[in-house]
């Protein structure tokens, strides 16, 4: 019998609800610590992309890009035009080249003006099949 299994079943039958306790807990310690260290990862990423992105004019969409990419690493050119709410498509779709050379993001879709761009980077840290966060 699994842990998980006792636990529940000690629970129903002898309302020890301790073991139970005990496991909630410890699944919600693990979650919060994998959430610290995706923060802190995420921290990293950010740093590395404004070191990037450090050389370019300090009034190009670039810089108003990297955070907004942090919390929507898919998107389209419009979504991103609307995400920072300034600029032109044509100057947001350059700034989105700008980010892909850099290696910040990279195209997902097939060639368009709806083409997904998505920063694999930050994906990596929640998709589960190429999670980067190590369990403690």
């Amino acid at each position: 019998m699994k842990a998980t299994e006792a636990g529940c079943y000690r629970g129903r039958l002898a309302g020890d609800m301790t073991h139970w306790t005990r496991l909630l807990l410890s699944f919600a310690a693990r979650t919060a610590e994998r959430n610290l260290a995706r923060l802190e990862r995420l921290a990293e990423i950010h740093a590395h992309w404004e070191r990037a992105t450090a050389g370019l004019r300090s009034h190009s969409l670039v810089h108003r890009l990297v955070p907004w990419v942090l919390t929507r690493p898919a998107f389209t050119v419009r979504d991103a035009l609307a995400g920072i709410g300034s600029g032109t498509f044509a100057s947001v779709n350059t700034a989105v080249g700008r980010l892909a050379s850099l290696g910040i993001v990279e195209p997902a879709g097939a060639p368009g003006r709806e083409r997904l761009f998505i920063a694999p980077d930050v994906i990596g840290l929640f998709d589960a099949t190429r999670n980067t966060v190590s369990s403690p």
